[in-house]
């Protein structure tokens, strides 16, 4: 690595006197102790000398080792925001708390800044790591809050239906979570109670890597009617609402209104057996008459039921049991009844 330094101390200057050289000191105290001029030489002026030394004095170039201990703020150092890793001290970059940042490769654990930890990466030999690569970003599942096959268990936490899922970080306690994020017990999408790190205000916001990569997150709306899904997704500007749109009453339209994965179910009711009313999607209900058409006018009294002009209407029931001692009647809802007739002679009664 070039280091441009320059020096200080002592500056040596050597000027021509015939076939001599005289050397003007400048040492740490002042005036200039000139002793050390050949005799030969002319007298030097210190003060001049002094200038001219500044005049010639240049910035000298060498090489140096580079120091990797020696990287100062804003100059990519470990655990800076970074998107371009060439831009970064050490030319390596990690996720940290869903940010793009820098890192360096280490060897031991004590080349590594807290919280990070010396380990090998996919890509790399071992680099600085973060236990908290994925914190509060978007997920669906705990899945989604490995990065490069570690989680430290970190899970995707459920913020509720209509805000979705952010990944957390594994945690015991409080001082395991970073500047404003506390260690609770938290449902992930899977419906288990672990602790995880989340944000003292509530809600995450959205990291830079995830407005990078536009990730989303699913989510609901809900109501009496159902519930439709929908998305938030991480824009330049933070995060969405959710996409969603509120579930309604099904219609005829063509839609699924109420998000049932049925569309325009029962939505055009008919009590009347002898019209047919179907719904067509945007053309709404069309009702045809069904003359004709068999049909049950629910009446015991009445048989032969057909369809005509709209309504069910049947033959009346003849009810005959042959007897001639009885009244053959047919009375709703029992149908035929048979009624003795009193003191009716019959043959067995010789009268």
């Amino acid at each position: 690595m070039k280091i441009k330094i320059w020096l200080f101390g002592v500056f040596l200057l050597v000027v021509g006197c015939g076939q001599e050289e005289c050397v003007v000191c400048q040492g740490d105290e002042a005036p200039c102790d000139v002793s050390c001029m050949h005799p030969d030489c002319l007298a030097v002026d210190t003060a001049d000398a002094l200038n001219r030394i500044d005049s010639f004095q240049e910035m000298e170039t060498v090489d140096l080792e580079e120091d990797e201990t020696h990287c100062l703020p804003g100059q990519g150092c470990v655990g800076e925001i970074s998107l371009d890793e060439d831009l970064c001290y050490y030319g390596v970059a990690t996720l940290h708390e869903g940010n793009r940042v820098c890192t360096r490769l280490c060897e031991f654990p004590e080349d590594c800044p807290t919280p990070f930890y010396c380990d090998y990466s996919a890509l790399f030999d071992a680099i600085c790591r973060s236990p908290r690569a994925t914190l509060c970003m978007p997920c669906n599942h705990s899945t989604d809050c490995e990065f490069e096959g570690e989680s430290h268990g970190a899970r995707c936490v459920n913020y509720g239906s209509d805000m979705g899922g952010f990944c957390g970080a594994g945690c015991v306690e409080d001082w395991e979570c970073p500047l404003g994020y506390g260690c609770e017990a938290s449902v992930t999408a899977e419906g288990q109670v672990v602790p995880q790190c989340l944000p003292k205000s509530g809600a995450c916001s959205c990291t830079g890597w995830s407005k990078l990569n536009r990730l989303t997150t699913q989510c609901l709306k809900k109501n009496a009617f159902g519930e439709c899904p929908g998305e938030r997704e991480c824009a330049p500007y933070g995060v969405s609402d959710c996409n969603a749109k509120w579930p309604t009453k099904e219609l005829c339209d063509g839609e699924d209104n109420n998000c049932n994965g049925v569309v325009d179910e029962e939505t055009c009711p008919n009590d009347n057996a002898c019209m047919s009313s179907v719904c067509m999607g945007p053309g709404g209900c069309v009702v045809t008459v069904l003359d004709g058409v068999f049909c049950d006018d629910s009446d015991p009294c009445t048989a032969g039921d057909v369809c005509h002009q709209n309504e069910c209407k049947g033959e009346p029931l003849v009810c005959d049991d042959g007897d001639p001692c009885t009244v053959d009647v047919c009375f709703y809802p029992d149908g035929c009844q048979f009624i003795e007739i009193p003191d009716c002679p019959t043959e067995s009664s010789g009268r």
